[in-house]
C-alpha cells in the first residue's frame, strides 16, 4: 500500500454538493475551461447580455445532505486509504529524516531520526499539522512520536511493523448526522503463507465536513 500523503478535499465539494465530486477527485476545477471555438462574424447586433445568477455558498451540512448514499460511499472510499496512510505516518516518520543522524530520547532512550523538513521544528508543529487533518476525537500526541534534542527535532523509529496479513477494507454502509458522515469499515486479512482467509475486523470510519474540507473524526488503523 503506497504512502499517499494527501487527505483533505478542497472546499469546492462543500460549496457545490456531490454533483461535482468527479471533477474534484480528478483534480479538475469545478468551472473547467471549455475548448475555444471561433464564432462566425456578427451580421446582426448581438442579443442583450444577461447577468449570471450569483453562486450560493452552502454550509458543510447542506453539502452533505445533497450527496446520495452511493456518492458518500465513493467519497469515503477515496479518502479512507489516505487517512490510514496519514495516521500511520504521523505515528512514524511522516516528515523526511536523515537516518545517519540520530539521537536518544531522554525519557526512555528510544532512538530518533533527525527530521530534515523545514516546515516543522518542534512536536507542537507536528501536532498542529495533525490537528489540521483530524479532529480531537482521533487520539494523538505528537510528543509520543517526536522529541527535541540539541535544538533539533527527531522522529522516534517505529517498533511495530504493519500487519502483513492485511489485504484491504470495504466501506459497507453510511450514516449521516449533520455534517458528520459515519461509515462501517470491514477489513479483510489473508494468511501471507497459506493464503487462507482470516477473520474480518469491523470499525467505524467518520468524516466531518468543514468549511475548508474534510477532517477524519474516527479511524482505527486496520494494520
Amino acid at each position: 500500500m503506497g504512502k499517499r500523503i494527501l487527505l483533505p478535499l478542497t472546499a469546492a465539494l462543500l460549496l457545490t454538493g456531490c454533483s461535482s465530486m468527479q471533477h474534484i477527485e480528478n483534480g479538475s476545477s469545478i468551472n473547467e475551461t471549455q475548448p475555444t471555438t471561433t464564432a462566425p462574424a456578427q451580421t446582426t447586433a448581438p442579443p442583450p447580455a444577461t447577468t449570471a445568477a450569483p453562486v450560493t455558498t452552502m454550509s458543510p451540512e447542506q453539502a452533505v445532505t445533497q450527496c446520495s448514499p452511493q456518492e458518500l460511499l465513493a467519497l469515503g472510499a477515496s479518502l479512507y486509504d489516505d487517512a490510514c496512510n496519514m495516521l500511520a505516518a504521523f505515528r512514524g516518520a511522516v516528515y523526511p529524516t536523515d537516518p545517519a543522524r540520530t539521537a536518544d530520547r531522554p525519557t526512555d532512550q528510544a532512538k530518533g531520526l533527525l527530521v530534515t523538513a523545514d516546515s516543522v521544528h518542534t512536536p507542537a508543529d507536528v501536532q498542529a499539522a495533525f490537528d489540521a487533518l483530524f479532529t480531537k476525537d482521533v487520539p494523538y500526541k505528537a510528543e509520543d512520536y517526536y522529541f527535541e534534542a540539541d535544538g533539533r527535532l527527531y522522529a522516534v523509529v517505529p517498533d511495530t511493523p504493519a500487519d502483513p496479513s492485511y489485504s484491504g477494507t470495504e466501506l459497507t454502509d453510511v450514516r449521516v448526522e449533520g455534517s458528520r458522515v459515519d461509515f462501517t469499515a470491514v477489513s479483510y486479512y489473508t494468511d501471507p503463507e497459506t493464503g487462507e482467509e482470516l477473520p474480518t475486523r469491523t470499525a467505524v470510519f467518520s468524516l466531518i465536513a468543514e468549511e475548508d474540507g474534510w477532517k477524519t473524526a474516527a479511524l482505527a488503523l486496520p494494520y
